[in-house]
């Protein structure tokens, strides 16, 4: 039996690079392309966070969200989750 873990960064990978380069940078997102995938694929994240860029964040300042700076949000919502869960808070999907 395949690992589930596997499929999974292929998925974060594929959910990046889908919303990467529509002002023609595949390697990050800007501003409006944040907004667009929060929008999709985390909506319920978007109360109090209209645009997103408090939650993926920027950390060399930039301007822009890469893979790196991507990933580093996703794992920090992951352990985020997984200490709210253990704590009594209902999953928001």
């Amino acid at each position: 039996m395949a690992s589930p873990l596997l499929p999974t960064f292929f998925t974060l990978y594929q959910v990046f690079d889908e919303h990467a380069g529509a002002d023609g940078k595949k390697a990050t997102l800007d501003k409006k392309e944040v907004k667009t995938l929060m929008k999709k694929e985390l909506p319920n994240l978007l109360k109090g966070n209209p645009d997103g860029q408090k939650l993926l964040m920027d950390f060399d300042g930039d301007g822009e969200i890469d893979f790196k700076e991507f990933m580093i949000t996703i794992s920090c919502l992951a352990c985020f989750f997984k200490l709210a869960f253990a704590n009594g808070l209902k999953p928001l999907f």
